[in-house]
């Protein structure tokens, strides 16, 4: 997977900043942003293809999943990985994710971190099929 660009989106710059390291070690391309609205003006002014979107669920600004799918608008082959220090049964509302959502639940290790990334960047983009 390396040469692939991600933005990760995580309003604690200490976690923000350890995922950056985890990722550019890994060989990705990393982009940061502290919330929803700076993820969207980051990814608007980066020159190239933004492959994956690793965010937390809730964030100020913006939630993530409304990142996810503003992005999407612009980016239609994004991969989205969410992270959240809350459990997936209380995350309803306007956050509510799919059980199929790929979800990495804080305190998460590096080693899942990079398996759940892999795991996502390998397959195909939500919201499309193998068929064809």
């Amino acid at each position: 997977m390396a040469g692939k660009t991600i933005l990760v989106v995580e309003d604690y710059a200490d976690l923000a900043d350890l995922f950056q390291e985890i990722l550019k070690l890994a060989g990705y391309t990393v982009l940061t942003a502290p919330d929803g609205a700076a993820g969207l003006k980051v990814a608007r002014e980066h020159p190239g293809e933004i492959d994956g979107l690793l965010t937390d669920v809730v964030m100020p600004n913006m939630l993530g999943p409304e990142l996810a799918q503003q992005l999407r608008r612009e980016h239609p082959g994004l991969r989205v990985i969410y992270m959240s220090g809350h459990a997936r049964s209380m995350a309803g509302g306007a956050y509510d994710l799919d059980p199929d959502t790929p979800l990495l639940q804080k305190p998460f290790s590096e080693s899942e971190l990079l398996a759940k990334v892999e795991e996502v960047m390998a397959g195909p983009p939500a919201g499309t099929t193998d068929e064809g």
